[in-house]
């Protein structure tokens, strides 16, 4: 799959078996940022029959409290859910946030 661009500088590439998407270097995602990738999230999943997605991580020091709600959704929906180069700021928010305990399908971070 050749990297696509989609609107606002989202960028779609593959890495392995996973379409990862990019969102660029911004550090804080707002409300928009997360429907932008919704959005995007919902046309692979359903128009593309994508069942592994990413997210590229790396610039980022907040995320909107949507946010792993909406990763949920979709792990909850069968797609596998892989975060990419999260920074230690997201790391820390992940690890006091979850807690996995003998998953029944890996849940990558």
């Amino acid at each position: 799959m050749a990297e696509r661009k989609y609107t606002h500088g989202l960028k779609l590439s593959l890495r392995g078996n996973v379409t990862v998407l990019n969102i660029g270097n911004m550090e804080i995602w707002d409300g928009a940022d997360l429907s932008l990738v919704r959005d995007t999230f919902f046309r692979l999943v359903r128009e593309d029959d994508i069942t592994s997605l990413g997210v590229d991580v790396g610039y980022v020091q907040h995320v909107p409290s949507g946010f792993f709600g909406m990763l949920y959704d979709w792990y909850e929906r069968g797609v596998d859910i892989t975060l990419f180069g999260p920074g230690e700021r997201l790391q820390q928010m992940l690890l006091s946030l979850i807690h996995i305990s003998e998953p029944t399908r890996p849940l990558y971070i």
